[in-house]
């Protein structure tokens, strides 16, 4: 079974002032799956504009997935890391529109192509 851990941040400061939403997944194995790894809510509203990958170990085969909130699909196609992606390489996606983002949202992101060689994480800011 895929495993993998993903945070929601307070930037500094905390409340529901100022500063980015951010949502982040970390995930050590990129075995196909669905609600891959445990399910937190906002914190608070805000919106997200930019998804950012940094790959750590790749594998031959391409990277796919996509990320729900609320259990809806959010993004319109999976994303699509390269095989064989360089450890430490980023790879930037700009979402537009941005995506409102309400608290108490609830994220998770599944896999639609991988394998357990994968290990990588997800920013959505």
């Amino acid at each position: 079974m895929p495993t993998g851990n993903w945070i929601i941040e307070r930037p500094s400061g905390g409340g529901s002032g100022g500063g980015g939403l951010v949502v982040g997944f970390v995930i050590n194995d990129g075995t196909a799956g669905n609600n891959i790894g445990p399910m937190l809510p906002a914190p608070r509203t805000g919106s997200l504009g930019r998804l950012v990958v940094v790959t750590k170990v790749s594998d031959a085969l391409d990277l796919k997935f996509n990320i729900r909130m609320n259990d809806e699909t959010i993004l319109e196609a999976d994303i699509v890391i390269p095989a064989n992606n360089g450890a430490g390489l980023l790879d930037l996606f700009a979402l537009e529109p941005a995506i409102p983002v309400a608290v108490d949202d609830v994220f998770s992101i599944d896999i639609t192509q991988g394998s357990v060689t994968w290990k990588f994480t997800v920013q959505l800011e």
